[in-house]
């Protein structure tokens, strides 16, 4: 351990000289903190000697894909089109049968170009007159008459009224933390969208080292702000999550866990979600590893939907087909992509109304952090789309983590320990 001055100390493992800056500015101040954080050099011998250096996922080995969606249509690819004899398509939807199980709806055959989507996921399966076959998953966005009849009864179009807080009960399930409540009604008095767009075991020292790009668009295009401080509260995905999404830390919750005594499914947590729901907004939800779902490995998952749109049950299908695609990618497109354009398509569905989106990402960084490089470049259109739209000037975006790495060598040195403790975590509030 070195000590520069009375306020800022540096940790190291090796002998090297040479020292990180970054964060040196939070302590230019008298320092009035209790609990003071070291500042880590993100390029630490101790942490470089395990780097891997991954290239963008490149999956244009694959056939180009028949099929898209855009604005909750079916469409047929140009590439498609263009091969020898007729194609025609059939459309298996894929329902929620709970958080552990699909099943198929009405199939629609032939499902037509340009025809509307009837469900936000499906199956397809296209055969051209000459004998040439097409299997493959899609999401999409369906324009949902219950969503948008809902939205439109709460007035959310233009203004959105300013409604009571829920009653206080005494059942540990039904009540919402006060905080919570204001939180969502005065995000809905100012039409403020909120979309909060995680990565599973990335600490900000990992997030500097491994997505430089996206970290620069943000901070110096987008003019987003970083806690530099920004601690765990808990071991794991739902110790830190909880928190953020109902208030309350996992003990404090009911009982969900399985086998336990007691245990019931997390829909009566008082989810933040349920807040903006009440208020008028529409409501998302998206992980992609669902052997690892935060509320489904250990805990009971959720019987109810537990939003608008919800992505597990995509997911759950799409895993089964992973090995017979070329590593990352589905198709010819990356699997990184899809997740990111599901959530371009619901902002483009609902431009009009307020939006609680939470997208939390783990394939690319989950096992291991390095992965997670190939989606830099991505990530950072991903943004640039979504300013240049416009859809961002209207919304608090939120980039975070739930944690440090945890599985691998680095979590071995002293400084890889003190990283899982701190997560990325920073914010970018609209313009004008």
């Amino acid at each position: 351990m070195i000590r520069v001055d009375e306020n800022t100390v540096f940790l190291r493992e090796g002998t090297s000289g040479k020292t990180w800056m970054a964060g040196m500015n939070a302590h230019k101040e008298p320092n009035t903190q209790t609990c003071e954080h070291p500042v880590l050099d993100p390029f630490d011998p101790s942490i470089m000697q395990f780097h891997e250096k991954y290239s963008p996922v490149n999956c244009s080995q694959a056939e180009e894909d028949w099929v898209y969606t855009i604005n909750g249509t079916f469409r047929i690819s140009k590439h498609a089109l263009r091969l020898p004899g007729t194609i025609t398509c059939e459309y298996i939807p894929l329902e929620r049968h709970g958080d552990f199980s699909v099943r198929e709806g009405l199939h629609v055959n032939p499902m037509l170009d340009g025809a509307p989507l009837t469900t936000d996921f499906f199956m397809v399966y296209c055969e051209s007159s000459t004998g040439k076959r097409y299997l493959n998953i899609h999401s999409g966005v369906v324009r949902n008459k219950d969503v948008f009849s809902r939205l439109e009864t709460l007035g959310s179009i233009s203004s959105i009224p300013m409604m009571t807080p829920p009653s206080t009960h005494t059942s540990k399930q039904e009540s919402v933390p006060l905080s919570l409540s204001l939180i969502s009604k005065s995000l809905a008095s100012l039409n403020l969208n909120v979309f909060m767009f995680g990565f599973d075991s990335m600490s900000r020292m990992s997030w500097i080292r491994l997505l430089p790009r996206t970290r620069r668009y943000f901070l110096e295009t987008l003019g987003g702000l970083e806690l530099e401080g920004y601690n765990i509260v808990g071991d794991g995905t739902p110790a830190a999550l909880l928190p953020i999404l109902t208030g309350h830390h996992e003990e404090e919750l009911p009982e969900a866990r399985r086998g336990m005594p007691g245990a019931q499914p997390v829909d009566g947590h008082p989810w933040v979600w349920k807040e903006f729901k009440r208020h008028g907004y529409v409501t998302a939800y998206a992980e992609d590893m669902t052997n690892v779902g935060t509320f489904q490995f250990r805990m009971l998952g959720f019987k109810e939907q537990p939003t608008d749109h919800y992505m597990r049950p995509f997911y759950q299908e799409a895993e089964k087909m992973y090995e017979t695609n070329i590593p990352y990618c589905l198709g010819s497109t990356p699997r990184h992509l899809n997740f990111m354009h599901w959530f371009e398509e619901l902002f483009a569905t609902y431009t009009r109304h307020p939006k609680f989106f939470f997208g939390f990402h783990s394939e690319l960084s989950h096992n291991s952090n390095f992965p997670v490089q190939a989606l830099d470049e991505d990530l950072v259109l991903f943004l640039d789309r979504l300013e240049k739209s416009g859809h961002l000037n209207s919304t608090l975006l939120i980039l975070m983590a739930d944690h440090g790495a945890r599985f691998s060598y680095i979590r071995a040195t002293t400084q890889g320990k003190l990283e899982e403790r701190m997560p990325y975590f920073a914010l970018r509030f609209r313009h004008g």
